[in-house]
């Protein structure tokens, strides 16, 4: 039986982090994965959150590309994941092979609050951290079998010529984006009076009528009956009787969290269907097990830089630090596109509130700033009443950008006075949104819109 200080279920973003911090700190360590190094999303019992998060990563450089060459096609698009997949997985191969990590394949399960099994093999440790992410869910209806999720999508071969994608959610959007930018016939049906519910109403409707404009058929309040196989397909029917063709049926109507075949029983950890339960230590059991990342029932957004901050913070914990968690400001993106970013408090949040005051600018009717920007491109920021950053939404390519300037405002308590003190000097479409933006952070208005000529 071999002794580890701390053991880690998964080896994705979650834990990875955490392994080398402690392994740096002379701890030894052990990996139990049983797919991909730094996980991949798949359909299995659990599995690690991955190293990108496979459809942000993949959509964010497609569109990128698309956007700058009409040449750009679904073979660039598989290329480009598998070169990712592979040099990722590869670069941290080389990081745990240099701090002498140990990695083991296989299905780990808890046999008490110390022991783990895999296989045939048991190891003790210590410590033992959870971060087994999640796995996308389908509907039960009938014709599930003909249902794919998105792993299934992103393995094609080829892209179909129709599409129909059911939910409404952040990866149906970014992948209906994706896929009706080269070309597919899409389709979105969902059970639902809205979509993409974590981003700010007014930038998510601008996002929906442009794909309309492009050709998208969004059916809202249409929940699916059945999905039936024809001879040149597949059909879709509604309960509403609406039906509707397909070469490909995605569904993307939830995840869960991967909590079976873990023995959580035999350590007495507590589960709900949002995840594992913890602690405000991130504790699972209240001594010695943790959990980390997708697969912890919480209420903070959950994406791979929150996963990676609390892989950090249990790191600290194992090591001494005692202080509960403390979730820093960490922006959440939806890689459509155009895109749509928000960080901290929004602007529907502050509405009414005469603690906050907001100012929105058309930045994509700016003069002279440079990148790919549709003339609908702003930002709604917004404002204590000390005049400091404490939120944002953010519509447009440069959201990625312009979310992560501001993460940093809203982080440090920064004033507009504060932020152009910092501001660099290099001509950059962020820069020159920020530029045009500082001047203009002390409206009179509970709401001020900069109105700008095209």
């Amino acid at each position: 039986m071999m002794h580890y200080d701390v053991a880690f279920i998964g080896s994705g973003h979650a834990n990875w982090h955490a392994a080398i911090a402690l392994r740096k700190a002379g701890k030894s360590v052990v990996l139990i994965e049983k797919d991909r190094i730094g996980g991949t999303p798949i359909t299995g019992n659990h599995e690690a959150t991955p190293v990108w998060d496979g459809t942000t990563a993949l959509t964010a450089h497609a569109q990128d590309m698309a956007s700058d060459n009409t040449n750009f096609t679904w073979a660039d698009v598989t290329a480009y994941r598998q070169h990712t997949n592979d040099a990722q997985a590869n670069q941290l191969t080389t990081l745990f092979n240099k701090y002498d990590i140990t990695l083991t394949h296989g299905t780990g399960i808890l046999m008490g609050n110390h022991m783990i099994q895999i296989g045939s093999q048991h190891i003790f440790a210590e410590n033992i951290v959870l971060g087994t992410g999640q796995h996308a869910t389908l509907p039960r209806i009938t014709g599930k079998e003909y249902l794919h999720n998105s792993q299934d999508f992103l393995d094609l071969k080829q892209l179909p010529s129709r599409l129909a994608i059911i939910g409404a959610g952040v990866v149906a959007l970014e992948l209906a984006s994706l896929a009706q930018r080269l070309g597919t016939q899409v389709t979105i049906l969902t059970h639902g009076a809205r979509a993409a519910k974590d981003f700010e109403p007014r930038y998510v409707t601008k996002l929906l009528v442009g794909l309309q404009q492009a050709g998208a058929d969004i059916r809202f309040r249409e929940p699916v009956r059945d999905v039936d196989e024809t001879a040149t397909g597949y059909v879709v029917t509604t309960q509403s009787g609406l039906t509707v063709p397909s070469d490909f049926v995605l569904a993307e109507t939830g995840r869960e969290p991967n909590m079976r075949m873990l023995g959580l029983e035999n350590a007495g950890i507590y589960t709900s269907d949002d995840g594992i339960i913890v602690d405000d230590h991130l504790r699972a059991n209240g001594r010695n097990i943790y959990a980390s990342g997708e697969v912890v029932a919480k209420n903070v957004t959950s994406t791979p830089a929150t996963s990676a901050f609390e892989s950090t913070y249990i790191a600290n914990q194992i090591l001494g630090d005692t202080a509960p968690i403390s979730y820093p400001v960490i922006p959440n993106i939806l890689f459509t596109f155009p895109r749509i970013a928000r960080v901290g408090i929004s602007a529907a949040e502050a509405a009414g509130n005469p603690d906050y005051q907001t100012i929105r600018l058309p930045y994509g009717k700016m003069a002279g700033i440079k990148g790919n920007h549709k003339t609908d491109a702003e930002v709604t920021i917004v404002l204590d009443t000390a005049s400091r950053f404490v939120g944002a939404d953010i519509f447009g390519m440069a959201a990625p950008a312009l979310a992560n300037v501001l993460t940093m405002a809203i982080t440090r308590h920064l004033t507009a006075d504060d932020l152009a003190e910092l501001m660099a000097t290099f001509s950059t479409p962020v820069r020159g949104i920020m530029t045009n933006l500082l001047p203009l952070l002390a409206p009179d208005t509970e709401e001020e819109t900069v109105q700008l000529e095209a």
